[in-house]
């Protein structure tokens, strides 16, 4: 299942707290197209991780830590804005704990990677 996906289901498990009421969120983010790009991003990685450490490998890594930063900052800018969501406590609490668990966590994860990736990556791209 996908992150998107996940998400999804997520939203609709709030729901179910929340008496059947949408839970809507107070910024639009486009989290899910997010998750998707990142996911995209993470698969084309793994491919190039595959041979060696060159140009396209260099250009699948700043892909995905672009991917990553964007689907977490998305991520955050739901967290954030829960306390303003027309929805319960219970509904509210779980999707906060989704977003941590769930996205920013294996996001943050990656994130954390970049660190260690940049200096490599500088060093790739000057491979041919």
């Amino acid at each position: 299942m996908s992150m998107r996906s996940e998400w999804q289901a997520a939203k609709a498990k709030a729901k179910t707290f929340n008496n059947g009421a949408e839970v809507k969120m107070a910024e639009k983010a486009d989290l899910g197209k997010l998750l998707d790009a990142y996911e995209a991003a993470q698969k084309a990685y793994e491919k190039a991780q595959s041979g060696e450490m060159n140009a396209t490998w260099a250009k699948a890594a700043e892909a995905l830590l672009k991917a990553a930063e964007e689907a977490n900052t998305a991520a955050v800018t739901y967290q954030q804005g829960l306390p303003r969501v027309t929805a319960n406590d219970q509904a509210k609490h779980y999707l906060d704990s989704y977003l941590v668990m769930h996205v920013m966590a294996p996001i943050g994860k990656t994130r954390s990677d970049g660190t260690r990736l940049k200096p490599l990556i500088v060093k790739a791209k000057t491979k041919k």
